[in-house]
């Protein structure tokens, strides 16, 4: 397509000349010096050739070249696409993102260019870190998932993104005007964030209908972090071994040894027993298993694919003897903090384990050293961290188990809707690219492999789908003989022909036939 272009234009270009050759000299005409017609004139150069407009284009282009920037590992980014060139006026539509919609200099990483999670880090207001070395692409998206669009978050004035946004903005340190964060709308419904919609805007995005690529997965890839539920809640034991975790004292082993962990309730036979005897007497199983955060955004990092080294419960259960009607456990922290109950049966058919190492490691202080509890199929509230006590009971389960749908038990994520009837879950399943750079230059005509994960939280990731066209169409790589209690971990390597920018938009499809809310999306640069 390019080369007819170019056919075009010099066929243009030969009979553009012909007819400057043929155009009558004009006498030439004086003004008074000084005069309003003469500074005119001063400012046009009168009849150009087509050769000396390509020069005047080019010199633009290179004045507006989007910016290459090199970063600490040797990468090359560049957030704004090389304009489409294909055009009589070579250089003008190159230089277009830069020099008439100024793409360089708007979107948040114009500003914060140390990224926006690095940003919230450094808050005065206490954030959850949005980093856990993932290596994801944290953009305004993960902001309105707890500031708009979340129903976990029943605060109003917290889910008011465009009021906090402005107030912030507000201040006299910012520099920018309303075009740095958004883009306007050519159908008067109002002001987009430019995050979101530059996709839309840009241009130089080749469109790739049913992208092509190879495909594969690898379920035992450890990647992500524990320390993903709540702070510790109220005044407990903690607080010293807290300060320890905080001053990045060692673990203490004594501790490790003398943990108690008491089981009562509706059993035949409660006791305590030390951490220590507790390993000693009972079968440890060691084994791969994935946990979300139930307040994980659409492609955040708030998730983990561990090995984990653990006492199964049932070991627990089966020597304190449940009682007839027992339904029920509920585990305690020692910071007070008493998650969701899980039914018997849950454990029985998913399993549930006291979880004392991750990666071969002891437990760090904040992931919940000594010991936590592990349930495979649920998010990460369940997932009590210095668990001292285990009550078995027969209460109903929790008004807010897994903060989901009514009657959708405790593998529930977060979920987005004013109400139970509108509601749609967040991040499950949940879907992510990892390290790739938005803007990453790559080589024309190389495979690139992008790689990310996919994760359901209690269902069975079924399928990884990946769009090229802005998601007009997708293409589908099976993963129905993936074991759900591990994320899928994927790869697809794809190989750019065309020097260009390319937006690769990713989802996952879960058991329960739900696809993700939001498809995760990032461009490259191929050069």
């Amino acid at each position: 397509m390019r080369k007819r272009s170019l056919l075009v234009a010099v066929v243009c270009g030969a009979m553009g000349l012909a007819l400057v050759a043929c155009v009558p000299e004009v006498p030439e005409r004086h003004y008074e010096e000084g005069s309003e017609i003469e500074a005119t004139l001063k400012g046009n150069n009168g009849p150009q050739s087509l050769s000396s407009i390509y020069e005047e284009m080019d010199e633009r282009a290179e004045e507006y070249a989007p910016k290459v920037i090199t970063l600490e590992d040797g990468t090359q980014i560049q957030r704004t696409p090389d304009s489409d060139g294909d055009s009589v006026f070579a250089g003008a539509p190159s230089a277009y993102n830069t020099a008439s919609l100024n793409a360089d200099n708007r979107g948040c990483d114009s500003c914060h260019q140390d990224g926006l999670a690095d940003l919230v880090r450094n808050m005065q207001y206490k954030h959850f870190d949005l980093e856990t070395g993932l290596g994801t692409s944290i953009g305004v998206q993960d902001c309105l998932m707890c500031h708009n669009d979340s129903s976990w978050l029943q605060h109003g004035l917290t889910k008011q993104f465009g009021s906090l946004i402005h107030g912030i903005h507000s201040r006299d340190t910012f520099k920018g005007d309303c075009m740095s964060c958004h883009s306007a709308t050519a159908d008067g419904q109002g002001m987009a964030l430019w995050d979101i919609a530059k996709y839309d805007v840009l241009s130089g995005i080749l469109s790739v209908e049913n992208v092509g690529g190879n495909f594969s997965y690898d379920q035992d890839k450890l990647g992500g972090s524990l320390g993903l539920t709540w702070w510790p809640m109220g005044d407990s034991e903690l607080d010293g071994l807290l300060n320890d975790a905080f001053e990045e004292k060692p673990l203490n082993t004594e501790l490790f040894e003398n943990w108690e962990i008491s089981i009562s309730g509706m059993v035949d036979k409660p006791f305590s027993i030390t951490l220590g005897e507790l390993i000693e007497q009972a079968p440890s199983e060691t084994f791969i298993s994935s946990e979300q955060c139930i307040l994980n955004p659409p492609a955040g990092e708030f998730l983990a694919n561990a090995e984990v080294t653990a006492v199964p419960l049932s070991w627990l259960l089966e020597k304190a003897g449940v009682q007839e009607g027992a339904t029920t456990i509920m585990p305690f922290g020692a910071d007070t903090y008493t998650g969701y109950p899980n039914t018997l049966d849950n454990i029985a058919s998913e399993g549930g384990w006291l979880v004392y190492k991750v990666n071969g490691e002891p437990l760090s202080y904040l992931d919940g050293y000594p010991c936590r509890v592990w349930f495979p199929d649920h998010s990460f509230p369940m997932s009590v961290r210095w668990v001292n006590e285990i009550v078995v009971g027969n209460d109903d389960l929790h008004w807010n188990e897994g903060f989901g749908i009514a009657g959708v038990f405790g593998g529930a994520g977060s979920w987005i809707g004013d109400d139970e009837s509108s509601a749609e879950f967040a991040n499950k399943p949940n879907v992510a690219i990892c390290n790739t750079y938005e803007g990453q230059i790559v080589p024309v005509g190389t495979p690139y492999k992008f790689e990310g994960y996919a994760d359901a939280i209690n269902e069975q990731v079924t399928a990884v789908e990946f769009s090229m066209d802005g998601g007009a169409t997708w293409t589908r790589f099976d993963t129905s003989d993936s074991d759900k209690k591990k994320w899928v971990y994927w790869t697809f390597e794809y190989t750019p022909e065309e020097a260009g920018a390319y937006v690769l938009n990713v989802r996952a499809v879960s058991g329960d036939g739900r696809v993700s809310y939001r498809p995760d999306r990032i461009m490259i640069n191929a050069k």
